[in-house]
């Protein structure tokens, strides 16, 4: 059920509205510390530039989280494939799956 969230970012409150109230707080919480840190830095930037700049510094993060991501899928997938061949080797190999006498099944 989507809830109005009041939150402030730099200084100035706004009021979102979702259904995750715990998401919307932490990104809320993670511009305001961006933009925070950034007005810290650069106190003369207007407040265009500071939201340009809390973007690209976002987005930055999003795009490495993504390709760390992919990657860990990446290796995950490939020590998958050596497990399946293994598997595969092992069932193939002579006197597999061959019942034997003594061996009730």
């Amino acid at each position: 059920m989507e809830r109005s969230i009041r939150v402030t970012i730099a200084g100035r409150e706004y009021v979102l509205r979702g259904d995750d109230e715990q998401a919307l707080l932490r990104s809320a919480r993670e511009v305001d510390a961006q933009w925070q840190r950034l007005q810290a830095q650069l106190p003369e930037q207007s407040t265009t530039t500071m939201a340009i700049l809390v973007a690209l510094n976002l987005a930055e993060q999003y795009h490495e989280a993504r390709a760390h991501s992919e990657g860990q899928m990446r290796t995950l997938r490939e020590a998958l494939d050596r497990m399946i061949a293994y598997v595969e080797d092992c069932l193939s190999a002579p006197g597999v799956g061959t019942p034997r006498p003594d061996v009730a099944l």
